[in-house]
């Protein structure tokens, strides 16, 4: 399952092109020993499953680190010499402004509500049903013009707001979209308490928001970088040579190949000058520790 799910990332395959593959691909069935006249299947949930337990035991790091050091003894490859540098993995949700980033995360915590603790759910007002649920008529924010936006967005923090309130003290405050609905709220706005407890909600200037802030609910580890957009920041080590008559490359014998060594995902907001000391603290746990290190001025 391992080595299926290896392949269906190299060749960026859907789940139900994977199963198919896997069934009648005589390249793929070879790559993962299987018999060809053995009839062989697999279904989608399984491959969901598998990934749930790779994502869950964080089994992608250990499987890369194993498959990388039994790589590098195979080639007998140096690694004295390496060379680092970042790269930006674009996250796969579409750019929200202000407003969307509120609207959604409210209209994922309602239907998570209304799946989990559809008692609870009952106590929300209809008018917010119509608006964040059902979006029917012209009342849906889909519809909210750009110029729109700022004479909205005070009504949907005031929605967002009013929810945290609302179910602060329920079993609903344990579900994962509730957390996103007090990050949003704590990150867009400030609020304050007077001497009776009422809360007033003020929301923040642009310029005050983090770059850390929450970018989409369905992608909460997602951040943003003025100069690379959205998602995630990659930090990649991998040997190399410095040209193929060093590395004592012939048309007989050609040069070692390049193998990453170290592979570390990051905030967008985590500078690169902070990366060097861990990635060759992870090599020397291996014992890859390079001689030299070649990189950007950061």
């Amino acid at each position: 399952m391992l080595g299926i799910l290896i392949l269906q990332q190299l060749h960026d395959c859907t789940d139900a092109k994977t199963v198919e593959a896997v069934a009648f691909n005589l390249a793929w069935q070879y790559a993962l020993d299987l018999t060809p006249q053995t009839p062989i299947y697999i279904c989608e949930r399984t491959l969901r499953n598998y990934r749930h337990v790779v994502r869950e035991h964080r089994l992608a790091s250990l499987l890369f680190q194993q498959l990388t050091d039994s790589l590098l003894r195979t080639f007998a490859v140096d690694t004295t010499l390496q060379r680092i540098d970042s790269t930006t993995v674009q996250s796969a949700v579409r750019t929200l402004t202000r407003l969307g980033i509120v609207v959604e995360t409210v209209s994922k915590f309602l239907r998570e509500l209304a799946r989990r603790e559809p008692v609870l759910y009952t106590g929300v007002p209809p008018e917010v049903i119509q608006l964040y649920v059902e979006r029917d008529g012209e009342a849906c924010f889909a519809l909210t013009k750009a110029g729109e936006s700022s004479r909205r967005l005070p009504e949907a923090v005031a929605v967002l707001g009013g929810l945290v309130q609302q179910f602060a003290n329920t079993t609903a405050a344990t579900l994962a979209n509730y957390h996103l609905l007090r990050r949003v709220l704590s990150e867009q706005c400030e609020v304050t308490r007077d001497a009776l407890g009422t809360p007033t909600i003020q929301i923040k200037a642009a310029a005050e928001i983090a770059c850390e802030s929450l970018q989409h609910p369905a992608d909460p580890d997602s951040s943003y970088n003025a100069h690379r957009g959205q998602g995630y920041a990659v930090q990649i080590m991998e040997t190399c040579a410095e040209d193929d008559q060093a590395a004592g490359a012939t048309p007989q014998a050609p040069s070692q190949p390049d193998l990453i060594t170290h592979v570390a995902i990051h905030k967008m907001t985590y500078h690169d000058s902070q990366t060097l000391a861990p990635a060759l603290a992870d090599v020397r746990s291996r014992q890859l520790c390079p001689v030299r290190v070649l990189g950007d001025s950061h």
